[in-house]
């Protein structure tokens, strides 16, 4: 299996309202513009990926505060909530019943918590579940390590 490292560069600014931009003024509230530019390039893979992202802001803090406060919104990958969203697909889902609806939260939940654990096969969440779903031997060592980590940890 072929691991790929990625690099990731982020450069920001904070742009004050400008005659250039004199149709956002209408903008209620607005004080500038934030433009975050994100440079990524993946081993293996040819090219660098560029990508500008625009937000505007009405907040009056200084442009040290807002970059941090924009470097905290994109750290939401890290939150169970985004995980389960992206790989489980869980606001797709279309159960509609309030037990089957808790039920299959639960089990997503679940198979997380099993994915975390089997950090001993490579890969992102998302490719461990896929090969959890794929691959015959690899499901029952998800759960075997996990039940190994379960012994060692109670008394």
């Amino acid at each position: 299996m072929l691991h790929s490292m990625r690099w990731v560069r982020r450069r920001a600014c904070v742009l004050p309202l400008s005659d250039e931009v004199a149709a956002l003024r209408t903008w209620p509230g607005l004080r500038a513009i934030i433009a975050v530019e994100t440079i990524r390039q993946v081993q293996h893979l040819p090219g660098t990926h560029v990508e500008w992202r625009y937000y505007l802001t009405s907040c009056p803090d200084a442009p040290a505060m807002l970059i941090q406060a924009i470097r905290r919104h994109l750290a939401i990958e890290n939150i169970p909530h985004w995980v389960l969203d992206v790989v489980f697909l869980e606001d797709e889902a279309r159960s509609r019943d309030r037990v089957a609806t808790r039920n299959f939260a639960i089990l997503r939940k679940l198979a997380f918590n099993l994915l975390q654990q089997g950090k001993h096969q490579p890969g992102s969440l998302r490719a461990r579940r896929r090969n959890a779903g794929w691959n015959d031997n690899y499901r029952p060592q998800l759960l075997t390590c996990a039940r190994q980590n379960c012994r060692a940890t109670t008394p």
